[in-house]
């Protein structure tokens, strides 16, 4: 249940994977992460995916202030209430009232700067929400990718549209609300996290894993981490992030959570799970159990497949995937 922290930070307006090595200041996406990382404020957040496997919304109460985001979802399509807490010391979720402790928040992830490469980045000024903001504009093949409408005064991200190649729309994320104001935030209990560590040096994993130094569409790993016999690692192409868990065993697919689409994707089968914030997509190698998450257009999520082993599994050998959906779908 390391992937906490990922939905937390979709759901807030955060740009993930925006922190290229050697980024200058004068990057608007850059920048706005970084004012809006130190920012006080508060808001409701309506997500709206379209894709392949439905229609999917969520609404978000959010409150954030220097190192700390509450986010609490308070209306969603085939989900239930939520609310989660993420701070420099970590990440927690509370059901029914009852704290959780998740994990470690991640650090921001170091990657090329894949947006000056694979995007043309066109901006002007306008008004959100009677705001001075600044719209970005992402194209990319001739046609526009993104667009990113970013508060003046805090960075935040008050709205986000994202295209497919064609230009439909596919995810539309926008602040109902949103207001300069001082979050109550609440106290999660002190509960020992899990042991989640950072890799050094991704590229010489123990036993069956892996860890490809880059993924198709250019997508370049910027983080790696040890959680407790699973590995994470952190994709982007510098707009959208993809993470990578993977696991010893093979999967039982009877026993994973109803409602993946199954496909076919070389030799071997897959299951993919939406949610208006992000999908996931799970399948098999010879000895260990892939899950990808992210905020990637779907062909992007299911491509990151092609670099790790991807063979048939049999079905009745139980892993830990259904839990690791299981935090997925309740963070995102």
């Amino acid at each position: 249940m390391v992937a906490a922290a990922i939905g937390a930070t979709l759901a807030a307006g955060s740009v993930p994977g925006l922190a290229p090595a050697g980024a200058q200041a004068a990057d608007p996406l850059v920048d706005g992460r970084q004012r809006a990382a130190e920012a006080t404020y508060s808001g409701v957040r309506a997500v709206l995916s379209f894709t392949e496997g439905g229609q999917f919304a969520e609404l978000f109460r959010i409150e954030h202030e220097p190192g700390a985001t509450r986010v609490e979802s308070v209306a969603r399509t085939g989900g239930s209430q939520a609310e989660g807490l993420t701070s420099d010391e970590g990440s927690w979720a509370a059901r029914g009232g009852q704290w959780e402790t998740l994990g470690p928040s991640p650090a921001d992830v170091a990657v090329p700067p894949a947006v000056q490469d694979k995007y043309e980045l066109l901006t002007k000024s306008g008004s959100e929400l009677s705001r001075p903001v600044t719209i970005l504009t992402l194209r990319a093949g001739g046609e526009t990718r993104d667009v990113v409408v970013l508060d003046d005064g805090t960075g935040v991200v008050l709205r986000r549209e994202s295209y497919l190649a064609g230009g439909r729309l596919w995810r539309l994320q926008a602040y109902l609300q949103f207001a300069d104001r001082a979050p109550a935030m609440p106290t999660p209990p002190p509960l020992a996290l899990r042991g989640a560590t950072t890799i050094p040096d991704p590229h010489n994993l123990r036993g069956d894993f892996s860890a490809p130094p880059s993924l198709s569409n250019g997508y370049m790993l910027g983080a790696a981490y040890d959680a407790g016999g699973m590995v994470h690692l952190v994709y982007s192409d510098g707009l959208y992030t993809i993470s990578v868990f993977q696991q010893p065993g093979r999967i039982g697919w009877d026993e994973l959570p109803p409602g993946g689409l199954a496909r076919l994707a070389g030799e071997g089968e897959y299951r993919r799970y939406c949610q208006a914030t992000s999908q996931a997509v799970v399948w098999g190698g010879e000895h260990t159990t892939f899950v990808a998450i992210g905020d990637a257009p779907p062909d992007d999520l299911v491509g990151a497949m092609a670099a790790f082993p991807h063979v048939p599994a049999p079905p009745g050998v139980g892993t830990r995937v259904r839990g690791l959906l299981d935090a997925i779908s309740f963070w995102n």
